[in-house]
């Protein structure tokens, strides 16, 4: 069996990886364009990240290949009504990673033990295999896509000093928010905001007055999306943001795309399930990853902006969502197993967490 990965993104490269180590009587190529740029999103993961990292090539933090620093949560600031600043911590046993993007492509295309080649891909036609993860970024059309609610659609990326803090920063703005990412050598910053309601312009002069980073050296505007069809023709099966994009709170691109090459390993290899069963699965994970994002906007901010204004009235109709919420709430220790019931990649501490760093009232009406 051949599997052909196409894009060196990090949805490419972690495909390559969990098919070459899960599988090793697997052929896994993996083909890029050189003069097609990645795009400069993700730098923060959950704690499956580093342990996929471990397992697979045993990366560790002393030698550190890829710039990493220890994440051990994210800091919520200005958010809600409640507190100035509340915490979501991973599990004290346990840490995610922020990471420079291209330094942790480069160590697993350089120590993946899979073939990597350059070159062009003009049709899945051109391509040699018995199954093809098509990760090229965003796609050239939004047709066979549907919109996911979400206020963001628009950052500006900056860079500054590192620093020592070892949690994500989200600092409410009155456009939006920004994010605040440690690693090795520089502190990244994301200016994100509604094009709709705030300029270009006007998000960069905000940017510079709010958060004072050295240097601006890209923005760009994205639409939140799932595929209709992650997988076409039983044969071609789409991931990284040719699956779906979701503005960056919560940091769940990365530990999303795994989700969905776990459930195509099943089908591609274990054949325990089928194409249609595993697109309802993941379709309905995103879904659940679009309102557990949403939710954080619902309680507004200490901002009292047409953004936030325009936020607050979002509406999360998954009914799923408020029973985990209630769960959460209702139970005397949402640590339990028997109370950590999924919902997307959260548990039920997660929910309550959530809901005491932003509670202003009830939201379920």
């Amino acid at each position: 069996m051949k599997i052909v990965v196409l894009g060196r993104g990090l949805a490419g490269c972690f495909t390559a990886l969990h098919y070459k180590y899960f599988s090793p009587y697997v052929e896994v190529e993996l083909i890029h364009d050189s003069d097609i740029p990645t795009q400069i999103v993700g730098q923060g993961t959950l704690p499956d990240v580093p342990t996929m990292l471990w397992n697979t090539l045993e990366m560790n933090w002393y030698d550190n290949p890829i710039k990493a620093t220890i994440k051990t949560g994210i800091l919520y600031d200005g958010w809600g009504g409640k507190t100035d600043k509340w915490f979501h911590p991973f599990h004290l046993d346990s840490a995610a990673m922020h990471y420079d993007s291209h330094s942790l492509q480069n160590y697993i295309l350089e120590n993946g033990d899979f073939k990597v080649a350059d070159r062009n891909i003009n049709s899945y036609d051109d391509v040699d295999a018995d199954y093809i993860f098509d990760c090229r970024g965003f796609p050239p059309s939004y047709d066979d896509y549907d919109f996911l609610t979400n206020p963001i659609d628009s950052v500006v990326l900056g860079r500054g000093p590192m620093s020592n803090i070892q949690w994500t920063q989200a600092i409410a703005t009155p456009d939006g928010w920004c994010f605040v990412i440690p690693t090795l050598e520089q502190t990244s910053y994301g200016y994100l905001y509604n094009s709709t309601l705030t300029s270009r312009v006007k998000a960069h002069e905000n940017f510079e007055s709010i958060i004072d980073p050295d240097e601006i050296f890209h923005d760009f505007s994205f639409k939140n999306y799932v595929a209709k069809n992650p997988v076409i023709d039983e044969r071609i099966i789409l991931n990284g943001n040719r699956l779906f994009f979701l503005e960056p709170l919560e940091a769940t691109a990365l530990s999303v795309y795994m989700y969905w090459i776990r459930y195509t390993y099943d089908w591609i290899i274990l054949k325990n399930t089928h194409p249609k069963e595993i697109s309802s699965i993941i379709k309905k994970l995103i879904h659940e990853v679009e309102n557990f994002v949403l939710y954080h906007y619902l309680h507004g901010s200490k901002y009292e902006t047409s953004f936030w204004k325009t936020a607050k009235v979002l509406k999360i109709k998954d009914l799923k969502f408020w029973e985990r919420m209630n769960d959460a709430l209702s139970t005397k220790d949402p640590l339990t197993k028997e109370n950590s019931k999924d919902y997307g990649i959260w548990e039920l501490i997660s929910f309550k967490q959530m809901y005491d760093g932003l509670q202003t009232k009830d939201l379920n009406t």
